[in-house]
């Protein structure tokens, strides 16, 4: 390869080693990267130079040899360190023991997921995927691309412009244009010269013919287009790579041997100059790729802020709560709400004038669910404050966060830990075939990341007595068990073996697999004795046949052991005479007139045998035991088994293998089709097989989660259950897709108006109402680049920024305006994409789960009071607009709310005259 060849090759191989390309983040971090990579080049040319010079050459072919020589050396290095980089160990040559520690290793799929944003001169764009039912990612039809959408695919917002598209099958014409197999290149070519022409009505961009904005448009359509691939990023890169670069320096010796013209002794002296030469490029390289890669993990590790909060209650439940006078006093803004309305026309297949008709009769309008996100800001908090003096989550059923499952996992720590009683999940099985968002063929090692950098935050939520069941198959079995041990100290309560499939996968080459497994582990395992059991079915209550003369029912169990692996031999302290009267059948240890007739436990054939009590515990219950003479002739012994026991239901313990026709995939398909008319959804869960789960795992009032919602099942099973047995179990739903929005949200508004579907439409109004909270959850890494003016954190020395304050600039400007989500902050420092919801952002940090809030105005004032538990102790959030606002008088309005709540902890945005509180401004910036 020509020396020029040679430098492009490494010029590509040292981008390729950044975990996301640079320009994919931001411009100005491009430019930073693109002008140190080339001012570490040149002086490693002049260093490479300088040396090759001393040495005794008389040709300049010997000397351009040598260089050649070094650069090969180098890109074989840069191709070492990218194996490394890009964790490619499945075919890589790398050494198993020079893989980087998987706990320093976090791993995401790589965004853009449905959104991404990039800068443009003074310009955001924003690319969004439009919500299709399917959603991006859930439908692997060949045909099915990313393009444009249809009508107004571009609009101008401030300073913003949104570009709109789907992922859809292409039109006829579209086809004629591109072929049948069309390529998504081909597309996007075809997208950028479309929106040229569609920009140019947008005065704000200067020149969209430049060179320089197609080259940044093409850029960001095709990595919008991209299939998410694995973000990894490793916590102590520097010195991971200082390590592998050092053990590249003892292998690589004598990297002149090749080069005739140099004796012996030159080349065993200069071989250690040059290629030290090499190592320092490659130290100087590592430094820059660390420094980057510290600025993402900062990111990356954030907390979340709340985009957005809002409610979805049943008209019925709110009136039960508020009295029907509120439902009355808010029904002509939910009779002029068009798209709520148009939301309950499409759900419940009711035509507009008849929603309008039921909405003016309490009882027609009960299971009509109101959602706050169709509704302005007054609306909600108006709704809160009308709710009773009972703690919010008490009355809710249900919480759903829309949210990469690490991100929420990482940022709500302080609201859930240490309350989760159950965390069920169903994460890609690594086929290659899940249809959902999160990637499904990682390679194995990436695979195992992704699942630890989850598990080990999932474990921080779970109750002292709670467990962690997951869902898998044989693909990945085996690890994901050993991943369990380690992560749950072996507490293990063992797999459970579930037919899902009972056709059998055709695919699978040799056996048609039909099951999965269900892995088990408890944070301990001691305090689980209370789990695993579940009522007895009707037959074998059946077997309990028999009462005594207190009422009681029973059945009789032979007391002789059955278990062929014990007998007299083994167990000869369990062989002993039991003595019986013909006429009561009573029995006893001693031998009588009253009790003549000896019992010897022994098999049909007179096999010596054993008992399965000890001479001391049958002493102590003998009213339990009984005799019976059998067919054969001889007399055997029978205890009394009890359906209740000191007054608790009759439970029997669960079994490892289920095999129930209930608890298919073909069953979970056919009731969302009849959910929702159609199909939704390739391998959903039945909603009977994750019932069964939930009402195995936990009591009654206790919290599942679920971080890998996909359809929603786990809600449903949870609603239903509730339903049935009267219990009030709380659902906590995690999912990325556009399934929060397109399922998982009206999944759980069609269930609160009916549990009986069919094609779509509800065959009665069966169910008993519903109360959820949800939030969209800030994702760092997709969205914070696209706020922060680097050029604050660039050094001219190099890639340097403040960590402190680069985290306060990604959470916000103070002072915090609670009453507006959109954070109004000086151009050129913080763009908002979306909102920041300042109130429920601070809740979750303080870990403030509401008990009730409540609103008051006070001469143009609006104050915001929530009231809540923070460790046990009574707590007091303040919000209040600040501007011209009178200190004395909000003194005095204070004083007298605090003097009749006597919270120990009272937290206020911005200042006050006050003695005894925390400002929640300072604390925000050392919170986030």
């Amino acid at each position: 390869m020509s020396k020029n060849k040679l430098q492009v090759s490494i010029h590509s191989l040292i981008l390729s080693l950044f975990p996301i390309h640079p320009k994919a983040i931001n411009e100005q971090i491009y430019t930073q990267v693109i002008s140190e990579v080339q001012n570490l080049w040149k002086s490693y040319e002049s260093k490479l130079r300088s040396q090759i010079q001393s040495l005794s050459l008389n040709k300049i072919d010997q000397e351009a040899k040598i260089k050649t020589h070094m650069y090969e050396n180098l890109l074989k290095n840069l191709e070492t360190l990218q194996e490394a980089r890009k964790n490619h160990f499945k075919t890589g040559s790398l050494p198993s023991h020079w893989w980087p520690d998987p706990n320093d290793i976090y791993l995401s799929n790589r965004v853009p997921a449905y959104s991404h944003t990039f800068r443009f001169q003074d310009n955001t764009i924003y690319f969004t995927l439009e919500e299709t039912f399917s959603g991006r990612g859930m439908d692997k039809s060949a045909r099915k691309k990313l393009y444009l959408l249809s009508e107004i695919p571009v609009k101008q917002y401030s300073s913003i412009i949104q570009i709109s598209f789907q992922f859809r099958s292409l039109t006829d014409e579209e086809i004629t244009e591109f072929g049948r197999q069309p390529k998504q290149e081909s597309i996007n070519n075809a997208i950028q010269k479309t929106l040229r022409k569609s920009l140019r009505k947008f005065s704000i961009l200067v020149d969209v013919n430049s060179n320089h904005f197609i080259e940044a448009l093409s850029f960001h359509i095709s990595l919008f287009a991209q299939e998410n691939d694995p973000l990894i990023l490793h916590k102590h890169l520097f010195d991971y790579y200082t390590d592998l670069i050092n053990k590249l320096w003892r292998i690589d010796s004598g990297n002149l041997s090749q080069v005739n013209f140099l004796s012996k002794i030159e080349k065993e002296k200069d071989d250690f100059l040059l290629r030290k030469t090499n190592s320092w490029f490659l130290l100087k390289l590592a430094k820059l790729l660390a420094t980057f890669e510290d600025l993402l993990i900062s990111i990356w590790s954030k907390k979340s802020l709340v985009s957005q909060t809002e409610y979805v209650i049943t008209l019925g439940k709110l009136a039960e709560w508020t009295g029907s006078g509120f439902v009355e006093e808010i029904s002509d803004s939910i009779v002029s709400n068009e798209k709520q309305i148009k939301e309950w026309v499409d759900l419940y297949k009711i035509d507009p004038i008849t929603v309008k008709e039921q909405l003016r009769d309490p009882e027609l309008r009960k299971l009509f669910p109101i959602d706050t996100g169709y509704f302005n800001t007054d609306f909600k908090w108006k709704l809160l404050n009308a709710l009773p003096d009972i703690p919010i989550h008490d009355l809710l059923d249900g919480y759903i966060y829309r949210s990469d499952n690490w991100y929420a996992l990482n940022s709500l720590q302080k609201i859930w830990c240490g309350k989760i009683k159950c965390i069920y999940i169903d994460p890609p099985y690594n086929t290659g075939n899940d249809d959902f968002l999160y990637k499904d063929n990682f390679d194995r090692y990436e695979w195992m990341v992704m699942m630890r950098n989850r598990l080990e935050l999932a474990k921080t939520y779970l109750t002292d007595d709670g467990v962690i069941i997951t869902s898998i198959d044989d693909n990945e079995m085996s690890n994901l068990k050993l991943l369990l041990d380690e992560i749950f100290d072996n507490n293990s309560i063992g797999p459970i073996i579930v037919q899902t499939n009972p056709r059998g996968r055709t695919l699978d080459k040799h056996l048609a697999k039909t099951h999965e497994y269900l892995l088990i582990y408890a944070l301990n395992k001691d305090h689980t004795n209370t789990l695993f059991k579940i009522p007895k079915n009707e037959n074998q209550l059946a077997e309990y046949n028999k009462v005594d003369d207190c009422g009681r029912s029973y059945r009789l169990i032979e007391l002789r052991n059955r278990n062929p692996r014990f007998n007299r031999t083994n167990r000869p302290n369990l062989y002993y005479p039991i003595y019986t009267n013909q006429n009561t059948f009573q029995i006893s240890l001693t031998q009588s007139a009253e009790f003549p007739i000896e019992i010897l436990p022994k098999t049909s054939r007179n096999v010596d045998d054993c008992w399965t009590w000890s001479k001391e515990k049958t002493l102590t219950n003998q009213d339990l035991l009984v005799s019976k003479k059998v067919a054969t002739g001889a007399w055997r012994v029978f205890r009394k088994n009890y359906l209740d026991k000191r007054g608790e239901s009759s439970t029997t313990k669960e079994k490892s293998m289920w095999i129930e026709g209930s608890l298919s995939n073909e069953r979970g398909r056919e009731q969302l089709r009849d959910l929702f008319g159609l199909h939704t959804h390739d391998y959903p869960k039945s909603v009977n097989y994750i019932e069964r789960i939930v009402q195995l795992a936990t009591d009654d009032n206790q919290v599942i989660m679920d971080f890998f919602a996909g359809s929603g099942t786990t809600a449903q099973a949870v609603m239903q259950l509730n339903r049935k047995n009267q219990t009030k179990k709380k659902f906590v739903l995690i999912e990325k897709s556009n399934q929060f929005k397109n399922v998982i949200l009206p999944r759980i508004k069609k269930l609160s108006f009916s549990y009986q579907w069919k094609d779509g439409s509800p065959r009665d109004k069966s169910s008993q109402g519903v109360f959820v909270q949800y939030q969209v959850l800030e994702q760092p890494m997709e969205e914070v680049f696209t706020r922060i003016n680097l050029k604050k954190f660039l050094s001219k020395k190099g890639l340097k920024y403040n960590l402190t304050d680069l985290k306060f600039q990604v959470a916000g400007e103070i002072p915090l305006n609670p009453f507006n989500d959109i954070s109004e902050l000086e151009e050129g420092e913080i763009l908002q994409i979306t909102g920041i919801s300042y109130i429920y952002t601070c809740n979750q940090l303080l870990g403030l789960n509401p008990s009730f809030i409540r609103c008051k105005s006070h001469n143009g004032i609006n104050y915001l009071f929530i009231f809540g538990i923070i460790d046990e102790q009574r707590t007091l959030v303040v919000w209040r607009n600040t501007e011209n606002l009178n200190l004395e008088i909000d003194r005095r309005i204070l004083e007298e709310l605090m003097a009749n709540t006597q919270s120990s902890h009272v937290f206020i945005n911005d200042s006050c005259l006050l003695e005894h509180y925390s400002q929640l401004d300072s604390l925000f910036k050392l919170m986030i």
